[in-house]
């Protein structure tokens, strides 16, 4: 049983990197109501560069590195969610929940913490 959740050494893995922006930007979602497209992709990039910059010197072939694994774990983070979301809409789908505020509308108006990103 780990006696920590993130450390610095899981958050430079793919998978460790990936729950940090899946968790920073659902977090963000769900406290604050503010999640634009764009918001895990920073995330993603902030924690890719400062991964690099602990780990090796910062040079223009490890920063363009950095930027494409940027991608690479805000692609993995919104997949994530998407599955999860897509499973969450099936089952509130089936129940018919209340949260649902009208028939046009796809999604309540308050974001909750597994809304797709896009």
């Amino acid at each position: 049983m780990p006696t920590e959740l993130f450390t610095f050494d899981a958050i430079t893995t793919l998978a460790g990197a990936t729950g940090a922006v899946f968790v920073i930007s659902n977090g963000c979602q769900l406290a604050f109501n503010f999640n634009p497209k764009w918001l895990g992709l920073l995330i993603a990039q902030a924690i890719s560069m400062v991964g690099v910059l602990e780990v090796t010197d910062m040079t223009i072939g490890n920063a363009f590195l950095a930027f494409i694994n940027g991608f690479l774990i805000y692609s993995s983070a919104a997949g994530v969610t998407s599955m999860a979301s897509s499973a969450k809409r099936q089952n509130k789908d089936t129940t018919r929940s209340s949260a649902y505020t009208s028939s046009n509308s796809t999604y309540p108006s308050k974001r909750q913490f597994l809304t797709p990103w896009f």
